[in-house]
């Protein structure tokens, strides 16, 4: 199955590389590149069964941003998961949370492959996956359109934050000693920091009786994390500028998490300058400012001790698809109807972090999967 990717990959790479002006992938290729464009064949979701799925799907507008239903009350609970009362809480557990333009199915897809990175690691953890509204607006074609549907997807992904803090605090309340670990890619970063900060603001609805003064949450993966690299500050001044507004996280990182890594990726095509830091990414023109997960927090920075970061280049093959569906994770569009795969060296794809599958579904790479499971281990040796 590695020959057959190799070779793939070789006869895709011989294409002709075409010139083009790189203000043409401004923001349309974010949403390609962030998220699989087509669902699996039902052959690759018949190799394993699916980890468990909480999912606020359907309480948020995905073209205003607007909310549509009560969410505290309609979000599933713990409970509805594990049964407390029969011991069946675990030792410890993981939340996958993902980010932009991705469909229902393309998070369970997502789910399930680090599920089964997990499983070639031989790790075995309950996973759960985070499924939210970040289907919103996007055009390859037209970058009014992606403009729009990326900020409205922020405008989501902070109010998931207290969605996905809530599911944390009744998780604790109802496995006070199970180990809870976050692992977030790309615009789930925004969520996770979201959730820590409405932890930390006492905002759940829920009393944690047995662990009021320990942290909850063991440790925090973030891939590729699409937000500011100012983020991670614990002086909230430095976010001020952040637009949906999101406090700096340094705080929260402190009071609610044994450890954070971030796993960042220097080569990144979404989030990282090319050409020896001369041409700016997608990201920081879309943003004006530098991505977490392009080159760590910024140096001038103040973060939190419990803070580590990575450069994971060097995990992230050079294979332009991932997911196994045959198609390249990250297109850019050309112009008059041609486009073409920018996935060319190691660490380009932004979807690698999760690992590679073959074509029959199964993982022939775990991406930086493994270097999450030393950090798990690591926070065990503490």
């Amino acid at each position: 199955m590695v020959v057959r990717k190799q070779m793939y990959n070789t006869a895709y790479n011989t294409q002709p590389m075409k010139i083009f002006p790189f203000n043409y992938i401004l923001l349309f290729t974010i949403g390609i590149a962030i998220f699989s464009i087509l669902v699996l064949s039902d052959n690759v979701w018949g190799q394993t069964s699916s980890p468990l799925v909480t999912s606020s799907r359907g309480f948020f507008n995905t073209t205003t941003g607007g909310t549509l239903q009560n969410t505290i009350s309609s979000l599933p609970n713990a409970s509805s998961i594990f049964n407390p009362e029969a011991n069946e809480c675990p030792n410890e557990i993981a939340i996958y949370v993902h980010g932009v333009w991705t469909s229902e199915e393309d998070a369970k897809e997502q789910l399930e492959r680090i599920d089964l990175s997990l499983k070639s690691l031989n790790y075995s953890i309950p996973m759960i996956g985070f499924s939210w509204d970040s289907n919103t607006t996007f055009s390859l074609q037209n970058q009014t359109l992606a403009q729009e549907g990326w900020q409205t997807a922020k405008f989501i992904a902070n109010k998931n934050g207290a969605l996905l803090g809530k599911f944390i605090a009744d998780l604790k309340e109802a496995c006070p000693d199970t180990d809870l670990r976050l692992v977030a890619h790309s615009l789930g970063a925004r969520v996770v920091f979201s959730a820590l900060q409405s932890l930390q603001s006492n905002e759940q609805p829920v009393n944690i009786t047995d662990n009021d003064t320990s942290k909850k949450i063991e440790t925090v993966h973030l891939l590729g994390a699409a937000v500011d690299d100012e983020q991670v500050s614990t002086s909230h001044i430095d976010c001020v500028s952040n637009f949906p507004p999101l406090g700096c996280s340094g705080k929260d990182i402190e009071a609610e998490v044994n450890n954070l890594f971030n796993l960042y990726n220097s080569e990144d095509n979404l989030l990282a300058p090319s050409f020896s830091g001369t041409v700016p990414s997608v990201y920081e023109t879309a943003e004006d400012d530098d991505a977490l997960g392009a080159g760590g927090a910024e140096d001038i920075l103040s973060v939190p001790d419990n803070y580590n970061e990575t450069d994971v280049r060097s995990r992230i093959l050079i294979d332009i698809d991932a997911n196994g569906d045959r198609k390249c994770d990250l297109p850019v569009y050309l112009g008059f109807g041609f486009q073409q795969c920018s996935i060319v060296s190691r660490g380009d794809n932004h979807m690698g972090y999760l690992g590679f599958r073959n074509a029959d579904g199964s993982v022939y790479d775990t991406g930086v999967i493994d270097v999450v499971v030393e950090g798990w281990f690591k926070n065990w040796a503490r």
